[in-house]
C-alpha cells in the first residue's frame, strides 16, 4: 500500500449555517496614533500623473480623503506641506480601502515610501498638534 494514501487527515465538517455577528462592525476610529487634517496632492499614474487636490487626513502611516471618483491605480503619489516647513513632503502610497459615503468615496492609503526626514517632520508636527 502506498504510504501517501493511508496518511490522509480528515477535514472537520463545514459549518452548515453562516456565522452571524452580534453587532455591526465599528467604523469609528480605534487607533491611538495622532491624525490631522491637511491639503493633499494626489497623483494617480493611470490618470496621466496630474495631481488632484483634496482636503484629507494624515497620520504617520498614511492618508485618507473623500472624492467623487477613487483613483484607478492602487499605487499613488501623495504630496503635502507640513506647517512651519517650506518643502513639500512626497510619499508613495498604496490604496488599501475605499468606502462609499453618499455620492462620494472615502479613500484610505498607506505609505509605502517616505523619506526619513519627511517622516520626522510629520511626526513632530502631529505630536505638537494633538
Amino acid at each position: 500500500m502506498d504510504r501517501r494514501m493511508g496518511d490522509r487527515r480528515a477535514r472537520p465538517p463545514k459549518v452548515e449555517e453562516p456565522l452571524q455577528r452580534a453587532a455591526e462592525r465599528r467604523r469609528e476610529e480605534r487607533r491611538d496614533s495622532p491624525r490631522a487634517t491637511i491639503r493633499l496632492w494626489v497623483r494617480d499614474p493611470n490618470e496621466g500623473g496630474v495631481a488632484q487636490v483634496f482636503d484629507g487626513v494624515v497620520s504617520l502611516g498614511g492618508v485618507s480623503w473623500m472624492t467623487r471618483f477613487p483613483p484607478r491605480s492602487t499605487e499613488v503619489e501623495i504630496g503635502f506641506r507640513v506647517p512651519d516647513h517650506r518643502d513639500e513632503v512626497r510619499a508613495k502610497a498604496v490604496v488599501m480601502r475605499t468606502f462609499p459615503d453618499g455620492q462620494d468615496v472615502e479613500v484610505q492609503a498607506t505609505f509605502t515610501e517616505i523619506d526619513v526626514l519627511s517622516e520626522l517632520k510629520l511626526a513632530r508636527w502631529l505630536g505638537s498638534s494633538t
